[in-house]
């Protein structure tokens, strides 16, 4: 079992600090800032969404902020994109003013399954509400939204828009490969709380949500144990959101009606009464609560279920090395989220960035938080070109990588490329891909120890020294 503790980072949301390493996994500064920062906003993604799939590789998940804040950013991609919102509210529009002209919405309920799967939809529970028709208050406001929606769906063509073609709205398939050597941070992902001062920066609950259907269903009644097992969290309880303790916990308490079959149901359940009807039920909402549970459930639901099916993340709980020999898999993009490399050279060595190169594709983009020069020397070595990753003060905090130059905004300079060639810049070497952290210490220390290269002040001092 890992030693680690959690805490609040600067920006609201919650880090974590490894005992065994004797170091954090995220910035002080801010663990989901520096995701946003370091991670997502530096891939331009908008340039990626044209595509018709976006693969990612996310290397030391961690518990999951980088992947998170790539999912969060996906959804609101396209909860902004009309075409999408058009689509589902008319196809709507177009069922509902079908079955009101029979002044009875009774028979609707069962026309329409809230997922597109037959068989997990069968087992979906929600409790339809009926109109009483005898009670005069009900049947007057039925009549009067019946001609409102009437006189709206009117604008469009029933036949036309009951049969739009899915595919003219272009969303890419989004899929994540998760790499993480401790599978207890990987299964708390989920359950940490949702918290950040930064609100271009909080995470949408459905994502938390998401990810935690996906473990349920890939690692079954192991993941639902090791929560209900786990001492950190009842020693460290306000880190963690109860809701979603509690629903994690449903997958695995023996007896309880909620089986991993369900969890899918479970989920657009609380997608609903946690996050839609709350907005839907506000002042500006003027359809009476009978239609609303036909339009705005129904749409809402098949909208987020519609965005949930083209996002897919696998969790490869091992070590990264063996992981990747055995993928065959070019990636758009890749995050490098590993320890510092003085704490786990074994992933920023020459060989492992071989490896990093084989599953990049030409216009894709290795990013990560190290601005070490043997990480650029190793990157280098592989033919990759280097850029820097600012922030908006022209800060440089990270590091951005692409076999296409034309790909880069901030490249490293002539200058910053020569210092690398100084005993500073010497890389690790991990020849086996399985070489122990001793081992691979002990190499880069002969290699310094040999080499005839200045030092790194020499070389700043000015000293002759042909680079």
């Amino acid at each position: 079992m890992p030693n680690y503790r959690p805490y609040l980072t600067n920006d609201g949301s919650i880090g974590l600090f490894s005992g065994d390493f004797d170091d954090i996994f995220h910035s002080r500064f801010g663990a989901l800032s520096e995701a946003y920062e370091k991670f997502v906003l530096p891939a331009k993604l908008d340039t990626f969404f044209s595509k018709s799939d976006v693969n990612v590789l996310d290397i030391c998940y961690g518990i999951g902020y980088n992947s998170k804040a790539l999912i969060n950013t996906f959804i609101k991609y396209y909860l902004q994109n009309d075409n999408i919102k058009n689509y589902f509210f008319k196809k709507q529009l177009c069922i509902v003013s079908k079955y009101t002209d029979n002044k009875n919405l009774s028979s609707f309920k069962n026309t329409e399954s809230i997922h597109g799967d037959k068989n997990i939809s069968d087992k979906l529970n929600y409790q339809n509400k009926k109109i009483n028709f005898n009670n005069k208050k009900s049947l007057s406001k039925f009549l009067f939204e019946k001609s409102r929606l009437s006189s709206i769906s009117n604008n469009y063509n029933q036949n036309s828009c009951c049969s739009l073609d899915t595919s003219d709205l272009k969303i890419p398939k989004l899929s994540i490969d998760a790499i993480e050597l401790e599978k207890e941070f990987v299964y708390l992902s989920p359950i940490i709380k949702n918290i950040c001062f930064e609100d271009k920066y909080k995470i949408l609950p459905i994502v938390n949500e998401l990810i935690l259907y996906k473990l349920s269903t890939q690692y079954e009644n192991d993941f639902g144990a090791s929560i209900q097992n786990c001492a950190a969290i009842n020693q460290n309880k306000r880190y963690f959101d109860k809701n979603m303790l509690l629903q994690s916990k449903k997958t695995h308490i023996k007896g309880y009606n909620y089986p991993c079959l369900n969890v899918l149901s479970t989920l657009l359940h609380n997608i609903y009464y946690r996050h839609i009807s709350k907005q839907l039920y506000g002042k500006n909402f003027s359809l009476n609560p009978e239609l609303y549970w036909y339009i705005s459930k129904r749409y809402m639901c098949r909208f987020f279920d519609f965005l949930l099916q083209n996002i897919n993340i696998n969790f490869f709980i091992d070590d990264a090395r063996i992981i990747l020999k055995n993928l065959k898999k070019e990636y758009d993009l890749i995050f490098l989220d590993a320890f510092t490399p003085a704490k786990a050279p074994m992933l920023w060595s020459v060989q492992f960035f071989e490896l990093l190169s084989q599953h990049l594709s030409f216009d894709g983009y290795i990013l990560t938080y190290s601005k070490s020069a043997r990480v650029y020397s190793a990157m280098l070595k592989n033919n990759l070109y280097i850029g820097h990753i600012k922030d908006s003060s022209g800060k440089i905090i990270g590091t951005i990588a692409t076999k296409n130059f034309n790909k880069l905004e901030h490249p490293l300079t002539h200058d910053e490329i020569a210092a690398l060639c100084t005993k500073s810049g010497i890389p690790y070497n991990d020849n086996t891909l399985s070489d122990s952290y001793d081992s691979i210490i002990k190499t880069l220390e002969e290699s310094i120890s040999k080499s005839t290269l200045p030092t790194f002040a020499e070389y700043k001092k000015g000293q002759n020294y042909e680079i």
